[in-house]
C-alpha cells in the first residue's frame, strides 16, 4: 500500500533500510541497572558529509535528540592533533588548533601564576588571551 501511494518515499525508504537495516523506527530497550532503563527509537539516519559525519536523530525515552557520528565506513582520516616533542625544549602541544598572535613574556623573564603569556587567535575566530 505504501508503495502504491508513495512509490519514491517508499524506494528511498527501502533502500536506507537495506544500507542500515531495520533499526529506523524499531525501539531498543537498555538496561543500565536493576529497575532503570532507557528506551531508544532510531528515526532517521542522514547521508553522510564529505567529512565523513553522519547526522542520526533519535528519541531517548520519548525525547527527540540528534548526534554527529563518524562514519568509519566513509574511509575519512582524522587531522592529528599535535603533541609536544619530546626532547625538544620549548615544545609545547595544543588541544585546540590556533595562531599565538603575541608572546607577552621573553626567555629569562620570572612568570607568576595567573600571569598573561600569550595572545592566541583559535581556528573558530574566539580571541584568548
Amino acid at each position: 500500500m505504501s508503495h502504491a501511494m508513495y512509490p519514491s518515499v517508499f524506494d528511498e525508504f527501502k533502500e536506507k533500510q537495506a544500507e542500515y537495516g531495520k533499526a529506523i523506527g524499531q525501539e531498543l530497550t537498555v538496561y543500565i541497572e536493576k529497575g532503570k532503563h532507557l528506551i531508544l527509537k532510531l528515526i532517521s539516519v542522514g547521508d553522510t558529509s564529505k567529512d565523513g559525519i553522519v547526522h542520526l536523530q533519535f528519541e531517548l525515552d520519548g525525547q527527540p535528540r540528534s548526534v554527529h557520528v563518524k562514519d568509519k565506513r566513509a574511509g575519512i582520516q582524522e587531522k592529528k592533533r599535535l603533541k609536544a616533542l619530546k626532547g625538544v625544549t620549548g615544545s609545547i602541544g595544543a588541544a585546540m588548533p590556533g595562531v599565538v598572535l603575541e608572546t607577552k613574556v621573553k626567555k629569562g623573564d620570572k612568570v607568576n601564576k595567573g600571569d598573561l603569556g600569550v595572545d592566541e587567535c583559535h581556528e573558530d575566530g574566539d580571541y584568548h588571551y
